[in-house]
């Protein structure tokens, strides 16, 4: 009877001991199944995801120098203005055999180089300014006299530092000179007339109306004043654009010592230049 108990017992350690194992065995395989699975889904993109990824970058131990291809350019300075210096000098003379007539500063004026080129000179040429007088010195001894003042902040552009020689002409028994303070220009070159007679000089004024008087007058650079036939004739100044110049025709009054017009023309600028 007791071994009869005893195999009893021993049988049912035995399909204990089996159910266990297949239990063991049925967790193992699910485990396996799950780590394959999570695999797949680890290495297979998930095509529900439409988000942009953001990428971070792995920090370098230096920063990136990035090289450019642009050349590098030195900043230029301003040319240096040449400099300025006072100016006593004379300007320009008429001499005759009663006297001489002088072009100075009143009192003391400025003189420096232009500096550049353009139509008013070369970048050697002398630019003075000031305010000037025109002066007569009589021969014989007699005190300067005044003859007139130019406008104040009087411009004058030579090319040498040499005092310029008046253009003299004759209409009648009066010495007439003529005073361009600049030598060349743009458009027209500003004029100035004085007369001497009897040991004076005296300015020139230009009559163009009997209520309109200058006193200077602008002629076109290439083409100086003339004297015929007891007239002076004056081709003004030509600005960009015109197709015609004026020419003035003067006679001169010896009662009112100045320039009177007497008729104006009106001259192709291109028939006066090839002239």
């Amino acid at each position: 009877m007791f071994m009869k108990k005893l195999g009893l017992r021993m049988l049912a350690g035995l399909f204990l001991l089996l159910v266990f194992m297949l239990m063991l065995s049925a967790c193992d395989l699910n485990f396996s199944m799950q780590t394959e699975s999570s695999a797949t889904a680890t290495s297979t993109p998930d095509s529900t995801f439409s988000g942009a990824q953001t990428l971070t970058p792995i920090p370098t131990s230096s920063p990136q120098v990035y090289s450019s291809t642009e050349p590098e350019t030195t900043p230029q300075s301003e040319p240096t203005p040449p400099p300025v210096q006072e100016d006593r000098s004379t300007r320009a003379t008429a001499v005759l055999g009663t006297g001489k007539l002088i072009v100075r500063p009143l009192t003391v004026a400025s003189v420096t180089q232009l500096g550049a080129p353009s139509c008013y000179g070369m970048e050697t040429d002398y630019r003075y300014t000031g305010t000037y007088e025109a002066v007569w010195e009589p021969k014989d001894g007699a005190p300067q006299e005044q003859v007139m003042v130019f406008p104040a902040d009087f411009e004058i552009v030579q090319p040498s530092e040499e005092p310029m020689v008046m253009q003299k002409a004759s209409m009648g028994d009066v010495a007439i000179f003529a005073y361009t303070p600049r030598y060349t220009d743009c458009h027209g070159l500003e004029t100035y007339f004085f007369g001497v007679k009897g040991g004076k000089a005296f300015p020139i004024p230009i009559q163009m109306a009997e209520d309109q008087v200058w006193s200077n007058i602008g002629q076109l650079p290439v083409r100086p004043f003339q004297i015929k036939s007891g007239e002076m004739i004056i081709t003004g100044g030509h600005g960009a654009g015109e197709d015609f110049i004026n020419v003035y025709h003067f006679r001169y009054d010896a009662k009112k010592q100045a320039l009177v017009l007497k008729r104006t023309d009106e001259v192709k600028y291109d028939d006066i230049i090839k002239e």
